[in-house]
């Protein structure tokens, strides 16, 4: 009956909300055609003292892609200043060129917080430092995202790139690791968008996802039962034992993020002979890793207590060098270490040159060289035309879903989804009902066949109270309306909500955004 209830309360609102402005409306943009486009590659020069080298010139560069030099159209030098990210840009566009990662070469710092393998007084000293660089470092422009890797769930992304720094703090300052909470998803679908009742009778589970043709019959064929009750991304099957493995996926992923890459690393983990090789993994991926040691103590010779130890030479420092970062060896140094971190991250090149993007997936590989005697070239080592979504990794798509999801500017094309919330009374407490309107449509809507439904709220603390995953086909609503709203207790306080819609197929994918907050008795909604 609560149910029923919460579905009776949704038609009231479908009159006034089929009026307002439709999100879903927009064309989906031609993806598979080939295109010239001005590649935009970020390039650092490191002197034998490794500092940056600054004051070059384009003349000073030479760009080669598949052995074959290129002509540099673009060229802008970043320099960072108390004011923020100071550029000084290259000679006049071409009229009419398309720019790839246009406004994205940006600085992205990654705080990686390895919280399995840090002690107690490691993990705070961490999380000092890492707030340390955010209060007195962080400079307008910059985005930042948390990682975090754990005992019992392995790798997981506690905020994703933003510029909202109060969520980057948050996520530095939560420790404990609570798993969300789920909530009900119905989907709904008729010609003139009607709610059929009782459509969740017989289901698998709570949150299983029901299936609706107006009849008011659900359908039993989801897999949530099977898959388990919460969907953490950027998880999947990863456990402890696999920290090196997720490594590189993640080298790999940090290939498709266009701008400044920083990956700054807390642990004392050793990783012996595989740290120089992923160092170079993430060096290939143009993202240089700045290692801190959590650890600055040692067993005493008799093994009987611990001893103050500064721990110089470190499979750390290996993994840092061959990504052309650096290793901080004293964790206890954070202000020096912040400062350290701002001028090594905070001072690149970007270069531009014309390409022919085609989706083949086809990788392209890029050097450079430098007129400038002794100098280290820091650049990825090349480019994947954009990949098949059947190519694409489970943790690709893991990643892509939360850059989807929760990334200021995703990398990712899409189409907008209108959303809104609706306050419920039930069973004497209070819930929001979160309806998503989809327009089934291949050209311009959430593609027709077989799809995955995403479902993710924050509440303004950043803790995730609601993951969830469901996949339908969508074949049998072509060219007509389809909602879905997803049931959640919430408490009086901020809200942020996203559900994204992902064909299994080719991956093109919708989005919807909305943060609210919800009063006692009351809401307020804000689009995004």
């Amino acid at each position: 009956m609560a149910v029923i209830a919460a579905a009776a309360a949704v038609v009231v609102m479908f009159a006034s909300w089929g009026q307002a402005p439709r999100a879903g409306k927009q064309e989906r943009p031609l993806r598979h055609d080939a295109a010239a486009i001005v590649k935009l590659v970020p390039v650092r020069v490191l002197g034998p003292d490794g500092r940056p080298v600054t004051g070059l010139r384009k003349e000073d560069f030479v760009l080669y892609e598949d052995g074959r030099p290129k002509t540099i159209t673009e060229f802008e030098v970043h320099a960072i200043s108390d004011a923020g990210m100071t550029v000084a840009p290259g000679p006049p566009r071409e009229a009419g060129a398309a720019v790839q990662g246009s406004g994205e070469v940006n600085r992205k710092i990654f705080f990686f917080l390895d919280q399995q393998a840090s002690d107690q007084a490691g993990k705070v000293k961490a999380k000092a430092a890492a707030l340390n660089f955010l209060e007195t470092q962080v400079r307008p422009g910059d985005e930042v995202a948390v990682i975090g890797f754990y005992a019992m769930s392995g790798f997981y992304i506690r905020e994703y790139l933003t510029s909202d720094m109060g969520r980057v703090r948050r996520a530095i300052n939560r420790s404990a690791e609570a798993p969300p909470r789920g909530g009900d998803m119905l989907l709904i679908a008729d010609d003139s968008v009607v709610v059929a009742e009782g459509t969740t009778a017989g289901l698998p589970g709570e949150g299983a996802l029901g299936q609706s043709g107006g009849a008011g019959e659900a359908s039993d064929a989801s897999p949530a039962g099977a898959q388990g009750a919460i969907f953490v991304p950027g998880t999947s099957a990863f456990q402890r034992r696999d920290f090196v493995a997720r490594m590189q996926d993640l080298a790999e992923v940090f290939k498709t993020i266009p701008g400044d890459k920083s990956l700054v690393l807390f642990t004392a983990r050793n990783m012996g002979p595989e740290a120089e090789r992923l160092g170079k993994l993430f060096g290939a991926a143009g993202t240089a890793v700045y290692a801190v040691n959590t650890q600055d103590w040692k067993m005493s010779p008799m093994g009987r207590e611990k001893v103050h130890f500064i721990w110089t030479d470190h499979s750390l420092k290996d993994l840092s060098t061959a990504s052309g970062g650096t290793y901080f060896a004293d964790i206890n140094e954070a202000t020096a270490i912040a400062q350290d971190l701002q001028s090594l991250t905070g001072n690149f090149y970007i270069l531009g040159y014309y390409v022919r993007e085609s989706w083949e997936g086809k990788y392209h590989k890029i050097r450079v060289e430098v007129a400038q005697p002794d100098a280290r070239v820091l650049v990825q080592d090349g480019y994947a035309d954009p990949k098949p979504f059947a190519q694409m990794s489970d943790f690709e798509k893991d990643i892509q879903i939360i850059d989807l999801a929760w990334a200021d500017r995703p990398v990712s094309a899409f189409l907008g989804l209108a959303v809104d919330p609706l306050i419920v009374l039930q069973d004497g407490g209070t819930r929001a009902c979160l309806l998503t309107r989809l327009e089934v449509n291949a050209k311009a809507g959430a593609p027709p066949g077989r799809n995955e439904i995403f479902a993710f709220l924050k509440d303004e603390s950043g803790a995730l109270t609601l993951s969830r995953h469901w996949e339908v086909d969508l074949s049998p609503y072509e060219g007509r309306s389809l909602c879905t709203y997803v049931s959640v207790p919430v408490l009086p306080g901020g809200w942020e909500f996203r559900v994204v819609v992902r064909d299994l197929v080719n991956g093109e994918a919708c989005i919807g955004r909305a943060r609210f907050r919800r009063y006692d008795g009351a809401i307020s909604f804000e689009k995004l």
